[in-house]
């Protein structure tokens, strides 16, 4: 099996690029002007990889440590599933332990939009979507699909990536295990923080890495069935009223 790895640089300044070209040129280089993000960086990367029609395209994001065998069970799920189904890799944190990325079932299917992680067990599990962290996308479905969608720069790019694969009736699928680790972003989600400056909450919750209004609008519209106003005003308004949300949260019956 031939193995073509495709690195992009999105405008780095830390001898990334030239550190690659001399240990190891045989790495394709795609470089970005430092506006790619994840969704237009895996876009780029996937345009490319499209082109030589591979079996298989991998996505892998530069903080992940793989474990020794991680290929080759993204492979061996994938041949499970007749090479029809998107397989997520499932990462956990690397100094605890605890697990931080991977697939996400509908927890109420009233409630289209609630996500809950799951958890890998020594079987593969079907899921409703993944994080792109650890992705294996077999060649039917990237030529259904193609790249990401270029309509997401970061956080929504992969949800929306496996939700439009299952509507294609392809599965999403969770690999047995952990893939590998990486470490978490503690500051994710600092919006939803009262204690955190109402500027700097907003500035967050609409930056590239939050939720664009533009993309947050698009994301809704298409899984949020009837209630995809509500969805799309929730975290601004959370965002803008931290604590009101908070206690108007406390008082509902629990789910």
């Amino acid at each position: 099996m031939q193995l073509i790895i495709y690195l992009v640089d999105d405008g780095s300044s830390d001898g990334t690029a030239a550190a690659v070209n001399e240990l190891h040129p045989e790495v394709v280089l795609l470089r970005g002007n430092g506006s790619l993000y994840w969704g237009g960086g895996t876009r780029l990367a996937c345009e490319r990889a499209i082109l030589e029609n591979p079996d298989f395209i991998l996505w892998l994001n530069d903080d992940v440590e793989l474990e020794g065998l991680a290929v080759e069970t993204l492979l061996s799920t994938s041949r499970l599933f007749e090479s029809k189904a998107i397989v997520a890799g499932s990462l956990s944190e690397a100094r605890t332990g605890s697990h931080l990325y991977g697939g996400y079932r509908q927890s109420n299917p009233k409630r289209p939009l609630r996500f809950e992680p799951v958890t890998p067990s020594d079987q593969p599990q079907k899921v409703a979507t993944m994080n792109g962290n650890v992705v294996l996308v077999p060649r039917p479905i990237w030529r259904l699909l193609g790249p990401p969608d270029k309509r997401f720069g970061h956080n929504m790019a992969d949800m929306d990536y496996g939700l439009r694969s299952r509507s294609h009736g392809f599965d999403v699928v969770v690999a047995p295990g952990y893939v590998g680790t990486c470490q978490s972003n503690p500051g994710k989600q600092a919006w939803r923080d009262a204690s955190t400056p109402l500027l700097d909450r907003w500035r967050f919750v609409i930056s590239p890495k939050g939720l664009p209004p533009t993309e947050w609008l698009c994301f809704t519209f298409r899984y949020g069935g009837i209630r995809w106003p509500l969805y799309f005003l929730s975290p601004y308004l959370r965002a803008a009223f931290p604590t009101l949300m908070s206690r108007r949260k406390s008082r509902r019956p629990a789910e």
